[in-house]
């Protein structure tokens, strides 16, 4: 076999292999839609319309990093892709952003959240990283997110430290 044919075979497998490794990894990706039952509530499911997540919410935002925000009894909580509660439904109120196109709660990281009309940060694994303390609160943006704290304004860090 010819050098230039080793090498065309040689292509052809890695090829092969790169589409089955991707075809893996998206099958492991459960896309989950949000889904509205006959009475309102809200829940998710999967491409093929199953239900998947039990309609009992009164609203959703779509899963981000298989983690989704959801309303229950009037408060904010977070579930996993099976429904599992892993942020106690206890946030009043969510800060939400458009960005390409749609509405997204986490931005550089951080999603906005309240509690007891005050604001502060939890991670992308559901952890408060930063109390609710703020009187205001904006997103994050390269790191940094400006916040108020009894009428003065200042930007913080994403430990929470102040920059001045």
């Amino acid at each position: 076999m010819s050098v230039f044919k080793n090498t065309v075979v040689s292509m052809a497998c890695v090829i092969c292999l790169f589409s089955t490794v991707q075809n893996l990894a998206a099958q492991d990706e459960q896309v989950l839609v949000l889904h509205r039952d006959n009475t309102g509530k809200v829940g998710f499911a999967d491409k093929q319309g199953n239900v998947v997540i039990s309609c009992k919410y009164e609203t959703a935002v779509e899963f981000d990093d298989n983690l989704a925000f959801v309303r229950l009894d009037k408060k904010w909580g977070m579930i996993d892709k099976t429904g599992k509660t892993v942020v106690p439904h206890k946030y009043e109120m969510l800060g939400l952003a458009i960005r390409n196109g749609g509405l997204h709660v986490f931005t550089d990281g951080f999603a906005r959240v309240q509690l007891n009309g005050k604001w502060g940060y939890l991670d992308k694994t559901g952890r408060e990283v930063i109390s609710c303390i703020y009187d205001e609160a904006d997103d994050f943006s390269n790191g940094v997110a400006k916040v108020k704290l009894k009428d003065v304004s200042f930007n913080i860090d994403k430990n929470g430290k102040r920059m001045d």
